[in-house]
């Protein structure tokens, strides 16, 4: 079998050297758990609102151009900013710097 130079030299060239773009993510649910403390509000999380009608809540922990990574109760996942409609960023009112609730208020 015969293999043509050009067409492998295209082929490495379309799989190496084009410029990528990261696609666009939908949001994968973060898992349903109860709190060990469910007088405790959950205070401090941002409301992400999604373009389908879905709110979240989570704080948003890194972000570029592109994606959002947001986190609650120590998962964390990606969204796409194409999937997002608007972001609001609450304030922090518990002593613990990833905004989860302290002791002292539970």
């Amino acid at each position: 079998m015969r293999i043509s130079l050009p067409l492998v030299l295209l082929s490495l060239f379309a799989a190496f050297a084009a410029p990528r773009v990261a696609s666009a993510q939908e949001l994968l649910p973060f898992t349903e758990v109860k709190s060990v403390c469910p007088t405790c509000p959950e205070d401090g999380l941002d409301v992400i609102k999604l373009k389908n009608g879905k709110i979240v809540n989570a704080v948003v922990v890194a972000e570029n151009p592109t994606f959002l990574c947001l986190e609650h109760w120590g998962e964390q996942r990606a969204v796409g900013r194409d999937r997002v409609q608007s972001v609001t960023r609450l304030p922090i009112s518990c002593c613990s710097p990833t905004r989860r609730c302290c002791a002292a208020s539970c």
